[in-house]
């Protein structure tokens, strides 16, 4: 299939302009002002990639759950800003249980000049992002991208890596990483602190 064999000229990922992002996108919001997407607060099903262009950003707030199918993720060349509560955690899942075979690609962000900061976010039954032979291996992957987390969990990976980090600077607290078939967290070029 057209998947398994890898073609240079098109882009690894789907690149949408933020006009087709939108579009696709019912539950996204811009504020131009603030250079910003946020996500409308509710329970979504994603059947398309959320591609988060340079120099904007991503807001996710408390009380958010977005069910990907099992051909898109989210990527982002911008910051992820998650602002999950103890009471209100946003779940990034699938929209398939998993019981049901349920999985879907994750998270990769790149190059986001900005950090990003998650707290109390599930994030569950990721496959890892890969096309033809580029591959992320991590569930979640931040490429030359700043993260702090804190009370962040990885529930049923299944990608080489539930987290990856690579040449970013990184402050993880309370993560928890259960249920995944392979390396839990792997960091390479990177520098920062686990609690």
């Amino acid at each position: 299939s057209e998947l398994d064999t890898p073609d240079f000229k098109t882009p690894i990922l789907p690149s949408y302009s933020l006009q087709e992002t939108m579009a696709l996108h019912s539950f996204l919001k811009y504020f131009e002002d603030e250079k910003k997407l946020h996500i409308l607060p509710g329970d979504w099903r994603v059947s398309e990639w959320i591609i988060v262009p340079e120099s904007l950003s991503l807001e996710i707030p408390k009380g958010t759950t977005l069910r990907f199918d099992k051909t898109a993720g989210l990527f982002s060349k911008g910051p992820i800003l998650i602002t999950g509560t103890k009471e209100e955690l946003v779940v990034l899942t699938s929209s398939v249980p998993f019981s049901k075979g349920g999985i879907w690609p994750g998270v990769a962000l790149l190059k986001t000049q900005k950090p990003s900061d998650w707290s109390f976010v599930k994030i569950e039954n990721t496959s890892g992002v890969k096309k033809g032979e580029w591959e992320l291996t991590g569930g979640v992957n931040f490429y030359e991208s700043e993260i702090k987390m804190s009370h962040v969990t990885f529930l049923g990976n299944r990608a080489e890596d539930a987290l990856n980090i690579i040449r970013s600077k990184f402050e993880l607290k309370n993560v928890t990483i259960k249920n995944t078939t392979s390396d839990a967290f792997d960091s390479d070029f990177s520098q920062g602190t686990i609690e």
